[in-house]
């Protein structure tokens, strides 16, 4: 007799449903843009358009340009869409390196660096802070307090017969037009740029010098010369809140200061050791070396000057705090002899009125009242002509033992005359 077959157990899990593939995401959102304004160089004039900084990076102008950013930083450092092409688009272009797209690089104070490719294309990139203060309607009376920060971000390829390009992030307006009006110019520092590509640094620096040599004495100077006339003058001009803004402001500027040299110090050595090495330089290039080289020497001790001076403003400051800090306990130092001196003078009399009379009210029992003592007038009668005679007394004393002092300086002093003609006799 045949068995039937065992019957089969249903599973213990279910195997998955089958689904269907998701169709592909597509994404109509529109590229994002890096709108860029260029200053461009074509013969002897320099013109002006506006452009996207993927159409001019796809570009192979020999002219020289300069490529000023009208976005913000966080569109290349941080987390836009298209960030790491349009950074490999930088970074073909201007000969970078990995590196600068870290956060420290991004975050550092000042930095530079440099090299060169096999085509003897110069490379560059440099960053450094300073300060300004908006312009507007100046009022020395009241000092400006308010200003920004700027950390403008440098690259730059150079060729002698290739593109010359300088790309400019985070250069405030004021530092945009200040370029411009100076390429207008067209004077001999703006034409250097097609024989040396630190004439790019130059103008970079010049600009920065201006705006802070304004910042320096809109912001510091001024306010110590008022703080000075308000000091000799018995005024409160300032507050304590201003005036450690003050403080704070002079310090930070000696930080930025510092930083700018040490940027200018490592162009100055790396220009002046790549035109070392250009031999058979034509007449007009070595020219430029030249010139290149005196300008950027002249800026390194423009800056050292500004170093010194805010130096100064930094250790007048601090005679300003000594100066308070003494006047402050000259004060407290009268109110307290004041204070001993009303004292002194009402001391007296009250210990002898008291002698006479202790109790200045007594309690009536008949009618339930409080009322004065009937002795209270000795008190008075004590107690004025006792403070007058004090005051009479203590006024007489401190003006006979002035004139006392006097007379015995006056008397050592003759003293000491005697002796020497005593000695030369």
């Amino acid at each position: 007799m045949q068995q039937p077959p065992p019957a089969t157990l249903p599973p213990l899990i279910a195997p998955a449903p089958v689904v269907a593939p998701a169709p592909a995401i597509t994404s109509n959102s529109t590229p994002t843009t890096y709108p860029v304004e260029i200053f461009e160089k074509n013969g002897d004039e320099w013109e002006q358009r506006q452009s996207d900084l993927r159409t001019y990076l796809a570009t192979n102008s020999d002219a020289p340009c300069f490529v000023f950013a009208k976005f913000k930083s966080h569109k290349i450092a941080g987390t836009e869409p298209g960030r790491p092409e349009i950074r490999q688009a930088l970074q073909t272009f201007y000969g970078l390196p990995t590196l600068i797209w870290t956060q420290s690089c991004w975050g550092a104070k000042s930095y530079y660096g440099c090299r060169d490719d096999k085509s003897r294309r110069h490379n560059t990139w440099f960053q450094f802070d300073f300060k300004g203060i908006p312009h507007g309607p100046y009022n020395p009376a009241q000092p400006c307090f308010t200003h920004e920060y700027h950390q403008p971000l440098c690259f730059t390829t150079w060729s002698r017969c290739g593109r010359k390009s300088i790309f400019c992030l985070s250069f405030p307006a004021q530092m945009i037009r200040g370029l411009k009006a100076t390429l207008k110019a067209g004077d001999d520092d703006c034409n250097n740029i097609l024989y040396d590509p630190y004439c790019f640094h130059q103008l970079i620096i010049q600009n920065v010098m201006q705006i802070t040599d304004y910042c320096i004495w809109r912001e510091t100077g001024d306010v110590l010369r008022i703080l000075d006339w308000s000091l000799n003058s018995r005024l409160n001009a300032f507050t304590f809140k201003e005036y450690r803004q003050l403080k704070y402001n002079i310090n930070e500027g000696v930080e930025m200061l510092n930083d700018i040299i040490v940027v200018l110090e490592k162009m100055m050595q790396r220009q002046s050791s790549r035109a070392e090495k250009i031999i058979n330089a034509a007449p007009e290039e070595r020219l430029a070396f030249t010139q290149v080289s005196d300008m950027l020497n002249f800026q390194h001790e423009l800056a050292q000057v500004f170093k010194s001076k805010v130096a100064t403003l930094c250790s007048d400051s601090e005679n300003y705090s000594t100066w308070a800090f003494y006047a402050v306990t000259s004060m407290n130092s009268a109110n307290g002899y004041i204070n001993l001196q009303l004292t002194s003078f009402f001391l007296p009399a009250i210990l002898i009125s008291a002698l006479f009379s202790t109790n200045f009210f007594y309690y009536d029992t008949l009618s339930n009242n409080w009322s004065l003592t009937k002795k209270f007038w000795i008190y008075w009668t004590v107690l004025v002509p006792t403070i007058l005679i004090t005051i009479l007394f203590a006024f007489y004393k401190f003006r006979i033992m002035g004139r006392s002092r006097i007379w015995m300086n006056e008397m050592k002093v003759q003293k000491e005359r005697l002796k020497a003609l005593i000695r030369r006799s």
